[in-house]
């Protein structure tokens, strides 16, 4: 069960507080229904997406000290328990340019130097779309070129296939779409962040940046849709912008963002539509290459069934007779009812 080391350190510390959980209950840490109860026990409560989290750390944790056996064991079990239900959140998955600017100048407006910083962090990410988990080990190879590590690169391990574009991505950096302000700004973050773990800055960051824009739907400046929006959502901009810029089925969207499949963006990132401006990053042709070929046969082929179903759409209204209804603009009543 290969997984990055950011992500092995942070399975780790799950891991222990489980662990603290069996000791302090008397529990047998050989047994491994005594790991289905600490799970239970701590993560019982929490939101499902939360508690799969917890799971897959206790799974790797046991894999790692305990062997497969006790492993499926473990998995088996924790199948078996009630789980906690989803909560489903409508996310904002983008930040457009009047919203970015209110919230950064609000972030700005803070004491300290932690709005300012959360602010660049904003700007930086909605140019390159780097994880926040990503800045502590950007480089910069020349004034054009981000070196970003993948933070969710694994390589295949024979029973699961491989994650993100290879252990590194490389961002051209256009100079003429730039421009000063967004690159001081990725400046400023990479310095900020450098060899500093998110984990351990994105509590207090993301602790402001909520107190920021309550304050700011409280003054009128933003309206209440905007109590969704996250710092994550300005990666979803930049996948929003790149895709109306980049080619999506030359793979250059998915390199962009360290993506392995060309299809994650379009499924689980911000929309075309959503695009406020050009990309001013564009993927070397290293990492364009990483990006799987079957992944971009099968983007390209949902492209190409959403075209045909367009063009015969077009199609059948073309030849519909004038003043005629189709099922989409028909009005409840024009709606026949079958019995």
């Amino acid at each position: 069960m290969a997984v990055s080391r950011t992500t092995e350190e942070l399975y780790g510390r799950h891991a222990r507080r489980f662990a603290r959980w069996i000791a302090a209950e008397a529990r047998d840490p050989e047994d491994h229904r005594s790991w289905v109860l600490a799970l239970q026990g701590l993560a019982g409560h929490v939101a499902r997406k939360s508690w799969r989290l917890y799971r897959n750390a206790i799974t790797w944790h046991l894999a790692q000290t305990r062997g497969p056996a006790f492993r499926t064991a473990f998995l088996l079990a924790s199948d078996a328990v009630p789980k906690p239900p989803e909560r489903r959140r409508q996310l904002q998955r983008r930040i457009d340019p009047e919203a970015l600017r209110t919230i950064v100048n609000g972030l700005r407006a803070r004491r300290g130097r932690t709005g300012s910083r959360i602010a660049d962090m904003l700007i930086a990410m909605v140019a390159t779309g780097i994880r926040p988990n990503e800045w502590q080990t950007v480089t910069r190879r020349g004034p054009e070129t981000l070196v970003v590590v993948n933070a969710k690169f694994r390589p295949p391990d024979g029973a699961r296939p491989g994650r993100g574009n290879g252990p590194v991505r490389e961002l051209e950096l256009d100079p003429a779409a730039v421009g000063q302000p967004v690159d001081s700004a990725i400046g400023r973050t990479i310095a900020w962040l450098q060899g500093r773990p998110w984990s351990g800055v994105s509590p207090n960051a993301n602790r402001l940046f909520r107190t920021t824009i309550s304050s700011l739907v409280a003054t009128g400046q933003l309206t209440p849709q905007w109590l969704r929006v996250r710092i994550y959502d300005a990666r979803h901009q930049f996948s929003a912008n790149a895709k109306a810029d980049l080619s999506l089925l030359a793979g250059e969207v998915a390199a962009a963002m360290g993506h392995a499949s060309a299809v994650t963006a379009v499924t689980h990132y911000g929309k075309r539509g959503h695009a406020a401006g050009r990309s001013v990053v564009k993927p070397s042709a290293r990492s364009v290459r990483a990006v799987s070929e079957a992944s971009i046969a099968k983007a390209k082929a949902a492209t190409d069934r959403t075209q045909a179903a367009l063009a015969k759409a077009a199609r059948a209204a073309a030849t519909r007779p004038a003043g005629t209804k189709d099922a989409l603009h028909r009005q409840p009543s024009d709606v026949p009812v079958t019995r």
